[in-house]
């Protein structure tokens, strides 16, 4: 959540959802259907993943009996109106540009088993050990209530369904917002101090994961990142983007004028559209994921500083690649760029537009 991906809006999204499906049910009032539905749209929009949350509640009203008046009439209709009507356009984007999302699940498909290993510890650590109690009680509360069941049985089917598709451990994160209060609820008459102990240890417990609150050097030595690997997603950013800017400068004159940045992933992409401009940098292109529908680079640019790139693709495309440095970030911490290599690439052998398809890399 301290990284702005579409993370932060997809758990908002499905925060928004749960509140409004627990307002239906507990009011019994259909009038809540078309704000569900316009919630869960914009929520497709940012990340398909409010599909399992939507799929969940589904499931749940057909395992509620209590429930199911409430999937009748025309505000569920309309509810479903502003549900398709909000994420069409990301649909229609996508299937005119070849469904990328389903290239990224095909290649996330190839962590699943090491994200199955991590899955639970994952819902263990990130939820905090401390609050593991308080989530599965909210679960059974819900589980046993006549029709806040419906949100306990798409809090069961959500967990374990990420697990059985190998997805990665905060891929459910969303649903805990209900479970969290669920189980809040369910503890009203303990002592409110000996709670507020709980959850401050609890939040403490989770900031040393979840957020960067630990010095950057620390990661070195302590273990945190086997649980959060992105927190070291930004260490080093300013001394690797003074590298590159180095090698660009480093460039003969001549070469320099027709010269553009290629990174191997959008974190590296991301530091230089974050601190190039300090560096009189050119824009920066990558083949990752959104980044490689933002290029290709200019048709004269024909030679590259690149950073992270396959180099077996970079010789197949130039006529001549130097390597030119490793980077480091001093402080020994393992991300995505600790290591890479930062080459020059001349000659373009083609032009970029029948080049570019090849630097495509969703991941």
């Amino acid at each position: 959540m301290h990284e702005f991906t579409t993370t932060p809006l997809d758990f908002v999204a499905w925060a928004v959802v749960l509140y409004l499906v627990t307002r239906l049910l507990t009011s019994r009032d259909p009038r809540w259907w078309p704000a569900i539905g316009a919630a869960a749209g914009i929520g497709m929009s940012a990340k398909w993943n409010i599909g399992f949350l939507v799929a969940g509640l589904l499931l749940g009203f057909a395992g509620t009996p209590a429930a199911r008046p409430l999937l009748r009439g025309r505000y569920l209709a309309c509810g479903a109106a502003a549900f398709v009507v909000l994420a069409a356009p990301d649909f229609l984007w996508q299937a005119a540009h070849g469904w990328p999302n389903l290239a990224v699940f095909h290649a996330l498909q190839g962590d699943a088993w090491p994200n199955r290993v991590q899955y639970w510890p994952g819902q263990v650590l990130y939820t905090s050990i401390l609050l593991v109690p308080l989530w599965l009680r909210g679960i059974r509360w819900a589980l046993r209530h006549p029709l806040l069941r419906v949100i306990g049985i798409a809090a069961v089917f959500v967990i374990v369904t990420q697990f059985i598709l190998g997805g990665k451990a905060y891929y459910p994160g969303g649903i805990y917002t209900f479970c969290f209060a669920a189980g809040a609820v369910s503890l009203e008459g303990l002592p409110w101090r000996r709670r507020a102990v709980t959850y401050l240890a609890a939040g403490v417990v989770s900031s040393l994961i979840a957020l960067p609150v630990l010095p950057a050097a620390a990661l070195a030595r302590v273990p945190v990142q086997t649980v959060n690997y992105d927190l070291g997603e930004e260490i080093g950013w300013p001394s690797e983007v003074a590298a590159l800017a180095a090698a660009w400068r480093a460039l003969p004159p001549a070469e320099r004028e027709r010269a553009t940045l290629l990174t191997g992933n959008y974190g590296e992409a991301g530091a230089v559209d974050r601190y190039g401009a300090s560096f009189g940098l050119p824009p920066v292109y990558s083949g990752a994921n959104s980044y490689w529908f933002w290029g290709p680079p200019p048709a004269a640019d024909t030679v590259v500083v690149a950073i992270n790139v396959d180099p077996a693709l970079l010789y197949r495309e130039f006529a001549h690649v130097t390597q030119v440095t490793v980077y480091h970030n001093s402080l020994n911490v393992a991300d995505d760029e600790q290591g890479a290599v930062i080459d020059v690439a001349t000659g373009l052998r083609s032009s970029w537009t029948a080049a570019w398809p090849a630097f495509r890399n969703f991941s």
